[in-house]
């Protein structure tokens, strides 16, 4: 759980134009991971950049609370966005005292 310093850590993901997103592949190092799939909020296709100031400005469309090293999160519909944000909340354990997670590969497909 990022040590009580933060809800997650995270990986903006500029898909370069607007496109319609329904589904998100991940390739992940390590398991058990809580992961979010998440655009800007309100009209995401009307964002010009991504929010960077807040993960409040954010909104969930996919989630998965412990996935594995391979996981497909879906949207429930397809979003017309430019940018998607792949949200860790809480990552696998490591060691005695440690963890770490990893983004290995992002697919995101309509």
């Amino acid at each position: 759980k990022l040590g009580g310093l933060k809800p997650g850590v995270g990986l903006v993901v500029d898909l370069g134009q607007v496109v319609s997103v329904s589904t998100v592949k991940l390739q992940l190092v390590g398991s058990p991971t809580a992961v979010q799939i998440m655009v800007p909020s309100g009209d995401p296709a009307q964002a010009t950049a991504p929010p960077m100031t807040s993960v409040k400005k954010w909104t969930t469309v996919a989630s998965n609370s412990a996935a594995g090293t391979s996981v497909t999160l879906k949207t429930a519909s397809p979003i017309k966005t430019r940018y998607v944000l792949v949200y860790l909340t809480s990552l696998p354990k490591v060691g005695a005292t440690s963890y770490r997670g990893a983004i290995a590969e992002i697919e995101v497909a309509s």
